[in-house]
This record gives C-alpha cells, structure tokens and sequence, in this order.
C-alpha cells in the first residue's frame, strides 16, 4: 500500500526534536510516568517522544494547519484543524505492522490519525 508522504526540511526536523526534548524533560520534572505503563527503555522514550512531534508536525503540513509545538498538554488534543481536534499517533515505518492504537477513556470527538515515520 503506498501511504502519502510529506518531506519535512531541515529546520521543521530540528524545532519538532526540540518540541520533543521538551516534552521529555518536562514530564521527567513533573515526574509523569510515561508511555501508559508501556516499559521501553530511556534511550526508546527520548527517540519515540521526538518521533511523534515530528509526526505531529508532518501532518500539520500535510493538511496545511499549524503546528504548535505544545508542551505539558498531556490530556489534550495534538492538533486542531478546520476547527476540529485531533489526535495524533506514530510510528516507526520500520515496524513490520503498523496499527492505530486508541486507548480506554479516548475522546469520541476527537479525529485520530496514524502517521508512520520514516525520518533519517
């Protein structure tokens, strides 16, 4: 199956790893468990942290909205577009299936999207 695919330039890159490293840092201040109870080591909660920023912000560009590089909202929506919210979830094209997880207590209003990362 062919996916759509959004080049990001360099600079989109480096302030979505940022938003990342942010992300991670503030959670580690707050003392926020992270992942859901998910146990991945230190080295896959920094890398998957950033790689969902830089999803968040792929998708801002693909649907020509903006990305605003929020940090320490947790429970809130990762996007919103044409008014509506949505929630983003990524993953590593690498991985040999790849399905949208949506946990208990989601947000019926909320849109999902699954957005694959391949970046280098």
């Amino acid at each position: 199956m062919d996916y759509p695919t959004i080049e990001l330039k360099w600079e989109e890159i480096l302030s979505s790893a940022i938003t990342g490293l942010l992300r991670q840092t503030e959670s580690m201040r707050q003392n926020i468990s992270w992942g859901h109870g998910a146990n991945f080591d230190i080295y896959k909660q920094w890398g998957m942290t950033v790689s969902g920023s830089i999803c968040e912000q792929a998708l801002a560009k693909k649907m020509d909205s903006y990305f605003t590089h929020s940090v320490n909202n947790f429970k809130g929506s990762d996007l919103h577009i044409d008014g509506k919210s949505i929630q983003v979830r990524s993953q590593l094209m690498t991985k040999k299936t790849n399905n949208l997880i949506i946990r208990q207590g989601y947000k019926e209003s909320d849109y999902y999207f699954l957005v694959g990362d391949d970046t280098p």
